[in-house]
């Protein structure tokens, strides 16, 4: 069955079957224009009704128009010629249709999908002649309107039904793949969770002196902590906010004889400019001979230069300490120090 279908640009009308808008897809091209457009939304929901028959005679003086099938009634083989007439049809004194004018005018109007059924319908003309007699026949039916309406639907429905079972190119949720990305985005997590957790652990391994300098309450947890993994926890260090003043080194006793031992003694002031309270520097002491050449050098722990009442006490923040180190040494004569300090 044909349907009737319209170019929205040209507004040209078309026959087409719904074998062809199911291959296609629905898409058909204008044979006039060359435009594509969707044959199911643009499909005539109106088909038009004959009211009346028209003569033979008018018939084949009928002018050739846009669509010449839209004025040919549907052929009814199935019921005889009524009356007393002949069954043999004279062809001499029936007027031949104009056949010619029908092919150029369907050749020009119909799209490029329905140009096998115009030389279908031509051939149909030419070879079987009965069927082109019986356009006068006074027996000949309507086309019924509730029919192609009701073929219309259907083919609405199924072109519907098949739209719906085209597959979606969106992701299915719930599948197996799913399942797989969740464990993966969890282990992430879980493994991101434990960096971070290390990564702290490292802050506060290298910065424990400062966290227990600026929070004396957490000194005592990061000692339990440091007792278990091996390291110690000290105040904050900042060597250059110590600084020593007023050294010098003093003979006692007479002066230094060739092998023999020479008393020394080294006073000096310590102070602590820092703001918070600091470890006890280590000192390092070189002596000189006349040429400025370092004989000895040696390293003076905390609990050497200091009382007995400081050493198990941090260097007060702003404290200033006079010390006096009594130093003794074999060896050549000592004309020259140098003191410096470092944290090991």
């Amino acid at each position: 069955m044909s349907l009737v279908t319209r170019c929205p640009k040209c507004e040209s009308r078309f026959l087409i079957e719904p074998d062809q808008l199911s291959e296609h897809q629905g898409l058909v091209r204008c044979g006039e224009c060359s435009h594509i457009f969707d044959g199911y939304d643009e499909l005539e929901s109106k088909v038009p009704t004959l009211t009346r028959r028209l003569p033979a005679q008018q018939v084949s003086q009928t002018p050739a128009v846009s669509n010449p099938f839209a004025n040919i009634p549907s052929l009814d083989l199935d019921h005889a010629p009524t009356g007393g007439e002949d069954s043999t049809l004279s062809w001499e004194s029936e007027p031949e249709p104009q056949t010619e004018s029908i092919r150029a005018s369907a050749s020009s109007t119909e799209p490029s999908v329905m140009r096998h059924r115009s030389v279908a319908a031509t051939v149909d003309s030419d070879t079987e002649p009965a069927k082109t007699s019986s356009l006068a026949s006074p027996t000949s039916r309507e086309p019924r309107l509730d029919s192609l309406r009701s073929a219309d639907i259907a083919l609405r429905g199924e072109s519907r039904q098949l739209r719906q079972h085209v597959p979606s190119s969106d992701p299915d949720f719930g599948t197996p793949q799913d399942g797989m990305n969740m464990i993966g985005i969890l282990l992430w997590g879980f493994g991101s969770l434990l960096a971070i957790i290390f990564l702290c652990g490292q802050l506060v391994y290298i910065y424990r002196n400062d966290i227990a300098t600026n929070a004396p309450a957490l000194r005592s947890t990061l000692e339990s902590i440091c007792a278990r993994v091996g390291c110690e926890v000290s105040l904050s260090r900042h060597l250059d906010r110590i600084t020593i003043e007023g050294a010098s080194l003093d003979q006692t006793g007479a002066s230094q004889q060739e092998g023999q031992a020479s008393e020394q003694i080294l006073r000096f002031t310590m102070r602590n400019r820092y703001e918070k309270n600091q470890p006890w520097p280590h000192l390092i002491l070189e002596l000189t001979d006349p040429s400025s050449t370092v004989v000895v050098r040696k390293v003076i722990a905390p609990h050497q230069y200091l009382p007995s009442n400081l050493v198990d006490q941090p260097f007060m923040a702003q404290q200033e300490v006079k010390l006096v180190l009594p130093i003794s040494v074999m060896g050549p004569q000592i004309n020259g120090f140098n003191i410096q300090k470092f944290f090991p």
